[in-house]
């Protein structure tokens, strides 16, 4: 079905990728789930550890992208698909200032297979998700559940990624489906 996008913690050259860190006193839950983010438009992000990459993590829920990532993976998605790249500045003593885009989506897409997940013993929480391949056939990018950071890319995107050099600092967990 495709692959989930997940952080690694250096590159090949040993510089590390950096973190975005919202101002003091943030909740650790700001952008969380699909629910309107609010407050965004006056935050500045400091990056901390490392260097810019085109997919950064922060110490708050959102996970964000650079112009060229969010250009990207919106000239791979209809106009009124359910996912928002929401501005915000960055700054970093080394780097200088940067604008990057919250990844937000305003839905959660319905592409579990609960017959074949694996749930947590003796409660209905899903331990090991499992991707319905016919509802997550013709999606390119997308989510699983609320949860942070999990969003699916298609084969695509993912080589559209790698051939425009955007995959910096980003590990592919494959995705099967039954």
């Amino acid at each position: 079905v495709g692959s989930e996008m997940c952080i690694r913690d250096s590159l090949k050259d040993n510089k590390k990728i950096g973190v975005l860190y919202a101002p003091k006193g943030t909740d650790t839950r700001f952008g969380e789930r699909v629910l309107p983010v609010i407050g965004y438009e006056n935050m500045t992000f400091q990056l901390k550890g490392g260097m810019y990459a085109p997919f950064m993590n922060s110490n708050v829920n959102p996970y964000f992208a650079n112009e060229e990532l969010k250009q990207l993976i919106e000239q791979n998605l209809p106009a009124d698909y359910p996912l928002e790249f929401l501005p915000v500045k960055t700054m970093s003593e080394e780097y200088g200032e940067n604008l990057y885009y919250i990844i937000h989506f305003t839905k959660i897409f319905d592409v579990i297979d609960e017959k074949h997940s694996k749930y947590v013993p003796g409660t209905d929480s899903i331990a090991v998700p499992c991707i319905d391949y016919n509802k997550a056939k013709d999606l390119d990018f997308f989510n699983s559940t609320a949860r942070r950071g999990s969003f699916i890319v298609s084969d695509k995107i993912k080589k559209l990624m790698k051939k425009r050099k955007l995959d910096t600092g980003i590990e592919f967990w494959e995705w099967r489906s039954l």
